[in-house]
């Protein structure tokens, strides 16, 4: 057996094509469906603009997931960067992005996702307009 490399990769290997893009997340609990039936998400970037984190909470699922009673499958969270201005914290966004590994993270039924203040599966916390932008989720 041969390891394969780069220079005899195939002419016609496109990689990921397939890319959620939500610009920005909007107040409250936005969330929605990507897209249903069989999918995998390969990584995920977002710039948060909060001094405070918020979750992007992915479900397996072809609907609009329940935001506090739906489970979801992975929860990514996007850290608060901030400083201190000596008189209170000031944003200053960073870029994060995640790698769900070369082979990705399994969805059977659909991608949806929410986006809460709170780690918990069953938390509902709403996020203010703004708090997370950038959101790109790469599937296949």
């Amino acid at each position: 057996m041969t390891n394969a490399s780069v220079s005899s990769a195939s002419s016609d290997f496109r990689g990921i094509q397939k890319v959620f893009r939500l610009p920005s997340a909007g107040s409250g609990t936005p969330n929605g469906l990507i897209l249903a039936g069989p999918r995998r998400i390969y990584s995920v970037l977002g710039m948060p603009m909060a001094t405070y984190p918020v979750y992007l909470k992915l479900y397996d699922q072809g609907t609009v997931p329940v935001v506090g009673t739906d489970t979801p499958k992975i929860t990514i969270p996007f850290s608060a960067f901030a400083y201190w201005n000596g008189t209170a914290a000031v944003a200053n966004p960073q870029p994060q992005f995640y790698s769900l590994s070369d082979i990705g993270v399994s969805f059977v039924n659909g991608i949806a996702y929410a986006i809460t203040k709170g780690v918990a599966d069953t938390d509902t916390t709403a996020i203010a307009s703004a708090d997370l932008v950038g959101i790109n989720v790469f599937y296949q």
